[in-house]
């Protein structure tokens, strides 16, 4: 009799035992489960950030400076920094048409946004494009996109980039 009690309380301490351990396995994996959801979050965050801060100096270059050298339309293979500026927010309708004349890789490195492809549009206030260069934005990735209000051949209106990865 004495036997069957120690055997009794032997498998209730076995069986705490397994219940402990399956909580303890649970509880490890709920964690390591949270953690790799949360450092996604946090990646994708990241690089939306970093697309945003991109496409954000790039469009900034190209709408306030004139570019380096200034007169880079003329001889847009020797444009070391590109810029439609012909004064803060004034485009010139000369570089506007000097940027298309550069390939697409070397516009992508001039701007300094080698890593993310992008498109740029110039829009009358109506909405009409007047301008697009770059790549057709996809429809099944994220895409950030900034606008900027300018004046085109004395005339009020955009210029819009958009980047993705």
């Amino acid at each position: 009799m004495k036997s069957s009690r120690i055997f009794r309380k032997s498998q209730i301490t076995l069986l705490d035992l397994l219940i402990s351990f399956g909580m303890a396995s649970l509880l490890i994996v709920i964690v390591v489960l949270g953690w790799n959801f949360y450092n996604g979050l946090l990646l994708a965050q990241q690089k939306e950030k970093f697309m945003e801060l991109s496409a954000m100096q790039a469009l900034d270059l190209l709408v306030k400076s004139p570019g380096e050298p200034v007169s880079w339309e003329d001889s847009a293979a020797s444009a070391e920094v590109i810029g439609l500026a012909s004064s803060d927010r004034n485009l010139s309708s000369k570089k506007v048409q000097a940027i298309g004349l550069l390939s697409y890789n070397a516009t992508e490195k001039l701007l300094g946004i080698g890593l993310l492809d992008f498109q740029l549009t110039l829009r009358h206030r109506n909405g009409t494009a007047l301008s697009t260069f770059g790549k057709s934005q996809p429809s099944n990735i994220p895409v950030i996109s900034l606008q900027r209000h300018v004046l085109f051949e004395n005339l009020p209106a955009t210029i819009e980039m958009a980047v993705w990865e």
